[in-house]
């Protein structure tokens, strides 16, 4: 426990109470299919210069994502999964 000075301002009061933060999730414009396509392609472009299989399957996997966003986009949801 950290002793304060009685007229240290940086003491915490006894009776202080905390305003409670909440987590707010944010809404970005869902972009057009061609942009999430155009990203998948430009990983897969990465990927040709991966050196281990670990990251060739792993941006394998992110142009995955990209692709299924731009189906999601093209099919007018938000959530694609």
């Amino acid at each position: 426990m950290t002793a304060y000075r009685k007229d240290d301002p940086l003491q915490p009061e006894k009776d202080a109470t905390l305003p409670v933060m909440g987590i707010v999730p944010l809404s970005f414009p869902l972009m057009p299919g061609e942009y999430y396509r155009r990203q998948a392609t430009r990983v897969r472009y990465l990927a040709l210069d991966a050196t281990t299989p670990t990251i060739k399957d792993h941006v394998a996997s992110v142009a995955l994502q990209y692709e299924k966003l731009a189906e999601g986009a093209e099919a007018g949801c938000h959530d694609p999964q």
